[in-house]
């Protein structure tokens, strides 16, 4: 005998409500780890067989639904990621017991080489990285050397100039 009738109308919006919060949680707390991928739509037996594959290399999938990004990124203060984030999301995260060493090269060579999600960015430590800084440090480390070093001397390397971008935007203007 139940004591209270619950609605389905309810209970989506429950459900919807603790996205929310264990999506705001995630990007509040220190030295968290994550890939957010974009995917088309996907099946609900696609999901099942992806989420079995993904958790044979440790990690964990979590889809995202749109409502759930939408409302978070009202209630996301100051947050600079809502344009990355606009479409069919699926957060990969490593399994709790694997946190600390599921951060390595061959999850990283493992989430680059998907086909069905493209990586749209990391998050690792409260910054976000993008596709080509991941690409760029998984070649380096393919190679051999001290990839956070080579990394750093390559960025402090670089001219200062304007980009190629900047420059095209921006016209010289010469009084007579």
């Amino acid at each position: 005998m139940r004591l209270q009738k619950y609605e389905n109308r309810e209970i989506r919006s429950f459900r919807l409500r603790n996205n929310i919060i264990t999506l705001n949680k995630f990007f509040e707390e220190k030295e968290k780890l994550a890939w957010f991928m974009m995917t088309d739509s996907i099946q609900p037996e696609n999901r099942i067989f992806l989420r079995e594959i993904f958790s044979q290399h440790g990690l964990d999938l979590t889809f995202l639904s749109k409502k759930t990004i939408l409302l978070w990124m009202q209630n996301a203060k100051g947050s600079n990621i809502e344009s990355l984030l606009l479409g069919n999301v699926v957060k990969v995260s490593p399994k709790k017991n694997y946190e600390s060493s599921n951060f390595n090269i061959n999850t990283l060579d493992y989430i680059m080489s998907q086909e069905n999600l493209s990586l749209r960015f990391m998050y690792y430590n409260k910054q976000i990285y993008r596709k080509s800084k991941v690409a760029e440090y998984l070649s380096v480390s393919k190679i051999g050397g001290d990839s956070k070093n080579l990394l750093i001397e390559k960025t402090l390397t670089n001219d200062l100039t304007f980009g190629t971008l900047i420059e095209n935007l921006i016209e010289e203007k010469f009084h007579y």
